[in-house]
């Protein structure tokens, strides 16, 4: 895991997330899409997936929060909720299609 800056984030397509928001279904899915983390003189910052092209960053200060990608993330939050309501381990791979469905 490397520390990633600003100018690594492709903020052209990109959806921004805050601290802890879609956190189960980015470790449950995401773990081999994470690119980095990044921190500053308070601590930790944000971390960066990368998946299918598309930049998710989560975290406490996260930049370019207005350059969010806004139907990816409602999808994200959706698939979350829906998750976290009713997860059964026996459709993890259907999950797993879903969500890396959102970024195709």
């Amino acid at each position: 895991m490397k520390k990633v800056t600003r100018n690594e984030i492709n903020k052209e397509n990109m959806v921004a997330l805050s601290y802890c928001q879609c956190q189960e279904i980015l470790n449950l899915f995401a773990y081999d899409y994470k690119i980095g983390y990044n921190t500053g003189i308070y601590g930790w910052n944000y971390d960066l997936y990368r998946i299918h092209g598309v930049d998710v960053v989560t975290g406490y200060n996260v930049p370019f929060y207005n350059y969010s990608n806004g139907a990816i993330k409602n999808k994200l939050i959706t698939l979350e909720n829906e998750i976290r309501k009713d997860f059964d381990y026996s459709k993890s791979k259907e999950y797993k299609e879903r969500f890396l469905e959102i970024f195709k």
